[in-house]
């Protein structure tokens, strides 16, 4: 279990710097649609609107042993000392962002077609 939490740890962040790299990318903008420099800020805005939902994404992974907050791999103790289990927990400031898991939905599909050409 710490091994998993360890690996958990070194991911933690990664989709944000993603994220950050790809802004830099021109080959990527102009795959994704953002092509030439008057698309650039268009493109920029749209990455930086996927941020924060990343973010409440990332702060999810546990941290070390700790194992006192929601999270999607372990079950945890409330402050109460109940065991909580990650399906039971809804998740809810994550799974009512629609509008931003379908952002990022798309987003990560677009990449993987790009891949593929």
């Amino acid at each position: 279990m710490v091994k998993n939490l360890r690996l958990s740890n070194e991911l933690e962040g990664a989709l944000t710097r993603f994220l950050r790299i790809i802004k830099g990318r021109p080959e990527l903008r102009r795959e994704l649609g953002y092509e030439g420099k008057k698309h650039y800020n268009a493109f920029v805005s749209y990455i930086n609107s996927l941020l924060p939902f990343v973010e409440k994404i990332e702060a999810l992974v546990p941290e070390g042993k700790r194992l006192d907050k929601p999270n999607p791999e372990y079950p945890w103790k409330s402050q109460a000392g109940v065991v909580i289990a990650p399906i039971d927990h809804k998740f809810e400031d994550i799974w009512s962002d629609v509008t931003s898991m379908n952002k990022i939905r798309t987003l990560m599909s677009n990449l993987l077609r790009i891949s593929r050409s």
